[in-house]
């Protein structure tokens, strides 16, 4: 993996998804048929996507590393003079692919690498209908039954305040 890079200039950089290959061999083949695929089963996703996809990978289970922007482009720099802001700005829009093309997932700022088990969870849950109505009647439920259940309130001695219980539309 590293042999390509010997000849480089000495502010060059060894990515850390360049590893990959080094592994290829030794993983699940249903992840690598995925990286594989990625490119394959989407016309929007970019080279640059699939590099992103497997460094995501590779450090899916090592729970020092926060998938987050700023690590990822860490691991990703190619060149010590390399812009980060704009690496970040590329690495922003292949998450944003990935993530529409089901192969990652977003928790707050924090990625991760899809499965083809956890790809198939997150399409079920995509594709779950959730009536406005049944939220609404469980917001109620939990606010005026289970933490507020008085229809009124007395802030002082004998004045009682009543009021209407409702919920506003989403």
């Amino acid at each position: 993996a590293l042999k390509p890079y010997g000849d480089k200039e000495i502010t060059e950089l060894v990515p850390f998804n360049i590893f990959y290959s080094t592994i290829k061999t030794f993983i699940d083949t249903d992840i690598v048929r995925i990286i594989e695929q990625a490119k394959d089963g989407n016309n929007d996703i970019e080279d640059f996507d699939v590099e992103v996809l497997t460094l995501l990978f590779l450090i899916k289970y090592i729970k020092e590393v926060p998938c987050d922007i700023e690590n990822i482009a860490t691991l990703m720099i190619t060149n010590i003079n390399q812009s980060k802001n704009a690496l970040k700005s590329k690495i922003e829009s292949a998450l944003t692919r990935l993530k529409n093309a089901n192969l990652i997932t977003q928790n707050g700022e924090l990625y991760d690498f899809l499965t083809n088990e956890e790809q198939d969870v997150s399409r079920g849950i995509s594709n779950t209908q959730i009536d406005s109505s049944d939220v609404l009647n469980e917001v109620y439920r939990n606010i005026y039954e289970e933490i507020f259940s008085s229809k009124s309130v007395t802030p002082v001695k004998n004045h009682t305040y009543y009021f209407t219980r409702r919920v506003a539309d989403i």
